[in-house]
């Protein structure tokens, strides 16, 4: 991608959100929440981690999963080291799209089919290493739900 480009990109729609009225605002929020989906791409190349995070933790789901999203979140969840959030959220896209009985995107069935990578079997392996060392009444707090019966 071109830096340079998506950074001018990004500037013109923050130049323009700065100048809609509060009243403006509030009937765009769907206007603003694509705007910020595609901001994602900037941010992540740019390495904005802080702003990236925000907009992801408040991104309604079906900006979230959107296809040209996907890989962008998930890759840079992967170049910062957060395998289990990257694991994470491509469950919950595969989840999203199962729940909306819409068929599993190309983008998604290829990341699934690449992942988990031996960083991520080796952090899960890690984890599941130290659940003997944990209180019993801990465990079935720590397993999930279809694993606890």
């Amino acid at each position: 991608m071109d830096e340079n480009l998506l950074q001018e990109a990004y500037q013109q729609w923050e130049d323009f959100i700065s100048t809609l009225t509060e009243e403006e605002k509030q009937g765009s929020e769907n206007l603003l929440d694509a705007v910020d989906g595609n901001a994602l791409h900037y941010l992540a190349v740019a390495k904005n981690y802080t702003r990236f995070d925000q907009i992801v933790n408040r991104l309604p789901s079906k900006y979230l999963y959107e296809e040209e999203v996907i890989v962008t979140i998930y890759n840079c969840y992967l170049e910062r080291g957060l395998h289990e959030l990257a694991f994470d959220y491509l469950n919950k896209a595969t989840n999203y799209f199962s729940n909306k009985k819409i068929s599993l995107p190309k983008v998604v069935s290829d990341l699934r089919d690449i992942y988990p990578d031996e960083q991520t079997i080796q952090k899960l392996k890690l984890m599941l290493g130290n659940l003997p060392s944990q209180r019993p009444d801990d465990i079935p707090k720590i397993l999930p739900n279809n694993l606890n019966g």
